[in-house]
């Protein structure tokens, strides 16, 4: 499953829902589809354990149900743990998240100077295409990373979300000389906080 992209991932959970007869809203318009959000986008190739998907319903519907009719319908590699109804007084933006990185013995060894030297030099910038107009940009992300830390499980990150964007790990991996192919795929999304 990690190697399906986030609009994959949408058209399954669109499936999904309307197999299990979800009573999701949908849009106004010439080309409607359903109001729904799966959050923080995940890179393709990297696992993640933890993801919150918001689901707009027409129609009042018990969290054990759905969460019942959704498990149902899931292919294998999907589990989805709980189902609960949003307190609309609190906030669903991703805060923080973490990520581990699975590293050879070789990096792990050499990645403690090389992340003080990188996160020493208070820039870190990487280029970026504009989705608008396809032009290349330099964004530094050094702002959105809060940790980068070797552990046993290999290299532990956790970055920032704001409202002006985020690290990627691919970026921070590159940035610390991991420019193996496989780096991605050896990389897992952990944990999410929100606020």
């Amino acid at each position: 499953m990690r190697f399906c992209s986030h609009r994959d991932m949408i058209r399954l959970f669109s499936r999904a829902m309307a197999r299990a007869g979800i009573p999701v809203r949908f849009s106004e318009g010439f080309n409607p589809h359903p109001k729904f959000s799966l959050m923080p986008p995940r890179p393709v190739g990297v696992a993640t354990e933890e993801d919150r998907m918001i689901v707009d319903l027409t129609e009042p519907l018990e969290p054990a149900i759905l969460l019942q009719r959704l498990l149902e319908t899931m292919p294998q590699g999907i589990m989805i743990r709980q189902a609960w109804k949003l307190d609309s007084s609190k906030g669903c933006q991703p805060h923080l998240v973490y990520y581990v990185v699975d590293v050879r013995q070789a990096d792990r060894e050499a990645l403690p100077s090389r992340i003080t030297q990188l996160t020493g030099s208070g820039s870190i910038f990487v280029q970026r295409i504009n989705k608008k107009d396809g032009k290349p940009k330099r964004v530094d992300i050094a702002p959105y990373i809060d940790s980068l830390i070797v552990t046993d499980a290999g290299l532990a990150m956790t970055f920032m979300v704001t409202g002006d964007g985020t690290a990627r790990p691919a970026e921070v991996c590159a940035s610390l000389g991991l420019t193996d192919d496989a780096v991605t795929a050896r990389t897992r999304r952990v944990k999410v906080e929100w606020k």
